[in-house]
């Protein structure tokens, strides 16, 4: 079984939707593999505590497909290998059904997704401020690409049974339940409105599963799912077949490598792909707290901090002395590699401004020192960065020159006082799809004294566009760590 969650646009209550039907799946007993369309961290996060805090199988982790990141071959391997052993496949759109990388074209769109896995779709419609046209706006949905398969909808946020019926008359008029030869759509029900099937966000999107006392809000959205939706029926509609393939990842081979990866509530944006690509080249990936851990595990051959909200943190991250001063002698053992993205690149750095209170004026700035191993700060705007990057590697030592990746940006901070020297380098040439020119983009530097690099920037990379990065990031271990 498998089934596409999308909406006209976002804040309709595709992930409320999508985190009810998961629990509500796993509480009959049902094994339930989440996917995430798109270049989302937070999403799956709450995907997989949907699935996995009350289940006694192995855990699952939610998977995201992008189709601009990893092309079609492999976004349907994706799906396929982490489908194997599921009940039910559930695929949580992104923004508008239709919205991709660009106003011209369906790719990176949901739609595009649904259709190379030729699976229905479910359109989650914001009804309060609606009635009757929510048939026409289904129509247009269902006409403007007939190859997307949307055979069924929900009524979100509907005022009550007399709004429903409403609803569901104007639908139905339109697509009669009874129509067999041509397009009939599965009316699933109306979901109430109600502050319980409402998430809080904040800058980045929405609050972590961290942010929660416990997983009751999900528990709630599963109630009103079971309550208010047919899912019963939409499991019958979401029949398919999964074909035997082989897997693009190799089989683990043995390195005796360790590559320490940052893991917490301040470090947390990584691609499942790019650990599982490291553990298929022969790594053991060993998992650290710089908010809670005193220093970092011993034996390691090269770290990876991921993106996530030091920002948040930055006051606690600044006073675990004890834990970035172990990351600095680390690098200065030589030999060492320290791979940073976003987050990571701002911990790198000699530091974050910031606003000592979000409610008061800009001008009451505080500043917290990080582990001051690159040469420039880092300070919170209000400018969002964000958009699909291509990167070509512009250094030598960690990664090889020439190698191309694709990945996205999403950030609310900018470099600072920078301060250059000869053994810095920029990381990438990198191209957006809005600007003409290429731009020089994150840091190598090379700690000479022993040897050690520090590869850094703000791209957000999916090592599944180019599974050499992740071959390199081992190689460097190996052959500088023997």
């Amino acid at each position: 079984k498998a089934f596409v969650i999308a909406a006209p646009y976002s804040g309709s209550g595709k992930t409320s939707i999508t985190l009810g039907l998961i629990r509500a799946y796993t509480k009959r007993g049902l094994i339930v593999q989440p996917f995430k369309v798109g270049p989302d961290f937070i999403d799956p996060m709450h995907h997989e505590l949907a699935v996995n805090s009350i289940s006694d199988l192995k855990s699952r982790n939610s998977i995201n497909l992008d189709s601009w990141m990893l092309g079609k071959s492999l976004t349907l391997e994706t799906f396929y290998r982490n489908s194997q052993g599921a009940d039910v496949c559930i695929i949580e759109g992104v923004m508008g059904l239709f919205d991709g990388k660009d106003g011209k074209t369906e790719v990176g769109s949901t739609a595009e997704i649904a259709k190379w896995l030729n699976i229905p779709v479910v359109l989650c419609i914001d009804c309060w401020a609606m009635s009757r046209s929510v048939a026409a706006m289904l129509k247009g949905f269902i006409d403007f690409d007939q190859e997307v398969r949307v055979e069924a909808v929900v009524f979100n946020r509907v005022g009550g049974e007399i709004h429903t019926q409403w609803l569901r008359d104007a639908v139905e008029k339109l697509y009669p339940p009874e129509e067999v030869l041509h397009h009939s759509v599965k009316i699933l029900g109306g979901l109430p409105k109600s502050a319980d099937i409402t998430i809080p966000e904040r800058h980045l999107g929405l609050l972590m599963p961290a942010d929660f006392v416990d997983d009751s809000y999900i528990s709630v959205l599963a109630r009103l799912i079971e309550n208010f939706l047919d899912v019963d029926a939409l499991l019958a509609m979401a029949s398919i077949d999964i074909p035997n393939h082989v897997s693009l990842l190799k089989l683990p081979k043995t390195t005796n490598k360790r590559i320490g990866i940052a893991r917490d509530e301040a470090f947390c944006f990584y691609y499942h792909d790019n650990e599982s690509l490291l553990r298929s080249n022969g790594a053991e990936l060993v998992y650290f707290s710089p908010l809670h851990d005193k220093v970092l595990p011993d034996n390691l051959d090269s770290l990876y901090f991921g993106g996530g909200y030091p920002e948040l943190f930055a006051e606690k991250l600044a006073n675990n002395i004890s834990f970035k001063e172990s990351v600095v002698k680390f690098v200065l053992i030589g030999n060492k590699a320290v791979y940073g993205e976003c987050g990571g690149l701002m911990y790198l750095s000699r530091g974050i401004y910031q606003k000592r209170d979000a409610n008061i004026n800009s001008s009451d700035i505080i500043f917290h020192e990080m582990l001051n191993l690159l040469p420039f700060k880092t300070k919170m705007v209000s400018k969002l960065h964000m958009g699909y990057v291509e990167v070509v590697v512009n250094s030598q030592n960690l990664f090889e020159k020439g190698m191309v990746a694709k990945g996205h940006l999403f950030h609310y901070s900018e470099i600072t006082e920078e301060e250059i020297s000869n053994n810095v380098e920029p990381a990438y040439v990198m191209s957006m799809e809005y600007k003409r020119e290429s731009i020089l983009e994150g840091y190598e530097m090379l700690i000479e004294c022993g040897k050690s690099v520090i590869f850094a920037s703000y791209v957000h990379l999916h090592w599944g566009s180019n599974p050499k990065f992740a071959q390199k990031f081992v190689e460097f271990s190996i052959i500088n760590n023997k």
